[in-house]
């Protein structure tokens, strides 16, 4: 499957990751895009696995990765709207979960 990103036609996955069956054309979701910097969802209507698909244009050639993630579109479309942890929160939660 192709996408057109910034007038480049991308390949992304033809196939989920785990069952193999082909994705549909809307099962693509543009996450976010910040400069050269993309995410894309994929949701996988047969087993309803998702896959985070990163890509980076840069000067030298384009990046990506795919990633299995059990984080649907709506969950992400939540963190999104959510307010950014502090450093001390992320403290106090690490040391939570260690005792």
């Amino acid at each position: 499957m192709s996408i057109n990103v910034k007038g480049k036609i991308l390949k992304i996955p033809e196939k989920c990751l785990k069952c193999g069956v082909s994705y549909q054309e809307n099962s693509v979701d543009t996450l976010s895009e910040d400069g050269n910097f993309f995410v894309f969802h994929l949701t996988c209507k047969a087993c309803n696995t998702s896959v985070l698909f990163h890509v980076v244009f840069g000067q030298e050639g384009v990046l990506s990765v795919a990633t299995l993630t059990d984080a649907g579109k709506e969950d992400l479309d939540k963190l999104k709207q959510g307010r950014m942890i502090t450093t001390d929160e992320l403290i106090e939660a690490y040391q939570e979960m260690k005792n």
